[in-house]
């Protein structure tokens, strides 16, 4: 049974079948297998040519059992639902090589660009070359991301420090700072303004 872990508790979840993806969050006091999989909606929303996620909600099934009642708010419950989503991007190595296709996958994320409150952390996406720094394979994928979701849903980041066995955090940075494929405007969205508005951060001042 896959895992992931948010904020230190361990969810439990489901990913199967190709297609649109759809999400499925059991009620209190059941799981993923009593309301999704015994029933039959899995299977049948497979058969329709869905790609079916479903998870163990915190303190349910096979996921981390808490015993502070603040734990269950509903906000922090929608928080692990949304981290699921984002854990379920491109898989990334932990230590090189870099798989031989790293962006066989990128078709489910691209599919999930219709959906407006949708944005891409553009992640580790150095760890995914072939070829040394300024990594310039990773740019024709990355091209097409950009183009399905735009520059006001995309965010860079380098997933330090996980990348720490294939690059150094310099190289994470300047490879999106010194690419001809990227205009300054659109180098300003991805690696700040973006991310500032979605997630309503806002510079100190003093």
């Amino acid at each position: 049974m896959p895992s992931f872990n948010h904020d230190g508790v361990e969810i439990a979840f489901l990913d199967e079948g190709e297609g649109e993806p759809i999400v499925l969050v059991h009620g209190f006091a059941s799981n993923k297998e009593v309301n999704w999989v015994a029933p039959g909606w899995v299977a049948t929303l497979k058969r329709a040519g869905r790609r079916v996620i479903a998870l163990d909600n915190r303190g349910h099934g096979a996921s981390t059992k808490l015993y502070d009642p603040a734990a269950y708010h509903s906000a922090i419950m929608a928080e692990d639902v949304r981290a699921l989503i984002d854990h379920l991007g491109l898989p990334q190595p932990h230590e090189p090589p870099a798989p031989n296709e790293p962006f066989a996958d990128l078709p489910k994320l691209l599919a999930l660009a219709t959906h407006d409150n949708v944005a891409v952390k553009v992640s580790g996406a150095c760890t995914l070359s072939h070829e040394p720094f300024p990594y310039k394979d990773i740019w024709n994928p990355l091209g097409r991301v950009f183009d399905a979701f735009g520059f006001d849903r995309c965010m860079w980041g380098t997933d330090w420090t996980r990348a720490v066995g294939m690059l150094t955090y310099q190289q994470g940075v300047e490879a999106f700072r010194v690419t001809d494929r990227l205009s300054d405007n659109e180098r300003a969205a991805l690696m700040g303004d973006t991310l500032q508005r979605v997630y309503n951060w806002h510079w100190l001042t003093t």
